[in-house]
């Protein structure tokens, strides 16, 4: 089984993409938004765990939950995000 500095490090190849493919000017931005949904994550999961838990007693339905939402994750980042590479702002025509 991995280790919780196993899934650190996973999520921290998640701020290597925000650094390296975003937009120069703009890194800050995507940054935010990485953090404000891993904090709606890091608040909902153990909400919905004790609801889980409370309702059947068992962790078997957490274990379901958890490994439903890593399918997700997986399905979205094969089919939904697709290549991944830099942005690039075009000069304004207005300057």
């Amino acid at each position: 089984m991995p280790s919780s500095r196993t899934y650190a490090w996973i999520a921290a190849l998640f701020f290597l993409f925000v650094g390296t493919y975003a937009i120069v000017s703009l890194t800050v931005s995507p940054g935010q938004s990485l953090n404000t949904f891993g904090n709606i994550a890091g608040i909902t999961t153990p909400i919905v765990i004790g609801y889980i838990l409370q309702a059947t007693g068992s962790f078997a339905g957490a274990l379901v939950f958890v490994g439903a939402n890593a399918a997700m994750a997986i399905i979205s980042y094969l089919f939904i995000v697709g290549e991944i590479k830099r942005v690039t702002l075009k000069p304004s025509l207005v300057n």
